[in-house]
């Protein structure tokens, strides 16, 4: 897996258990998915904040920035049922 974790995510536990969430509850047709399992150099998924509700989205969800050869492409939220809703750089 290649989930890295922003600054102010919490340490211990909860990372593992975010991976693992990932790794088995996340929609598979995705470049969330695609980069948080990736293998090559440069892709990778760093997840900023855990599950959370916002004014512009209510439903719990985690925020993650995905990118692809060291260039993020998108930000994402995923959800508890592992829909995963991504927007394009530039668009937040």
């Amino acid at each position: 897996m290649t989930i890295r974790f922003g600054p102010h995510f919490p340490s211990g536990n909860r990372r593992g258990q975010v991976q693992l969430f990932i790794e088995n509850n996340v929609d598979r047709d995705n470049d969330f998915y695609t980069s948080a399992v990736s293998k090559v150099s440069g892709n990778h998924v760093i997840v900023r904040v855990d599950f959370h509700p916002s004014p512009s989205d209510p439903q719990h969800h985690m925020t993650g920035d995905v990118f692809i050869k060291n260039r993020q492409i998108g930000t994402a939220h995923v959800y508890g049922n592992g829909q995963v809703v991504m927007w394009p750089n530039g668009t937040d």
